[in-house]
């Protein structure tokens, strides 16, 4: 099998976030573009790497001489150049949680308008929507259904299918929710969010489309029956 060398045009180094955990991948730098190697040529190439914004791609020899696919006469010698491990190339920073539960805390990471439809994990709405909607509806609608209420009556309800109420709806992935249309810029950062803010996996973040979030501790869910949403005080500012 061949090695495969890709190079990438510097401003579009936030792209090798998706690929960060594939094993292998090493990048260099030069003065003109990002290098990109450690893929054979199989097949299988991950789809994540079928996505990013390659430049040129090139096989390498033993003797480090570059083909372009297709052509027997080489294009180039691999430059001297340092390797580093991908995930070491790429930053992805993000804060620390100050307080659990705390509002108004920022994400590095941005959240941005997605093409593709996801199906509603969760419901963000109005307790007395919530209140309104439990008090008729069939206990077998509500068996699948847990809430948490926030202190200016917001309501969460996670589960399916989700009431048909008005309200915002979120789709989920590792424990962090989102309004429904947007993911992160960087798809794969769920999994270095989650371990710098819910490492323990005892609490569900929820993001809004500013990078601002809230982390609710799974101990505040109830389950969705009857008795229990009508006891929930509705707190009157």
């Amino acid at each position: 099998m061949h090695e495969l060398i890709f190079t990438l045009h510097k401003k579009d180094k936030d792209a090798l976030g998706d690929v960060r955990c594939m094993d292998g991948l090493k990048v260099a730098v030069d003065e003109d573009r990002i290098w990109l190697r450690g893929l054979y040529d199989t097949a299988a190439v991950d789809k994540a790497i079928l996505q990013l914004p390659v430049q040129h791609s090139f096989y390498i020899d033993e003797n480090n001489l570059l083909f372009s696919p297709g052509n027997l006469t080489p294009a180039a010698i691999l430059p001297s150049l340092e390797w580093v491990p991908v995930a070491e190339f790429v930053n992805i920073k993000i804060p620390v949680a100050a307080l659990p539960g705390q509002l108004g805390q920022q994400a590095t990471i941005r959240i941005i308008a997605s093409s593709k439809t996801k199906n509603g994990d969760a419901l963000l709405t109005t307790l007395q929507q919530w209140k309104d909607y439990a008090a008729s509806a069939p206990a077998i609608r509500l068996a699948p259904l847990q809430f948490a209420v926030s202190q200016n009556n917001n309501v969460l309800i996670i589960g399916y299918p989700l009431p048909a109420i008005p309200g915002k709806e979120l789709w989920m992935a590792d424990h962090i929710l989102l309004p429904n249309g947007y993911d992160f810029e960087i798809p794969m950062a769920t999994a270095f969010i989650n371990e710098k803010l819910n490492a323990e996996g005892d609490a569900v973040l929820l993001f809004d489309t500013d990078g601002s979030f809230e982390k609710i501790g799974l101990v505040f869910f109830a389950k969705a029956k009857r008795s229990a949403v009508r006891l929930t005080q509705v707190i009157v500012e």
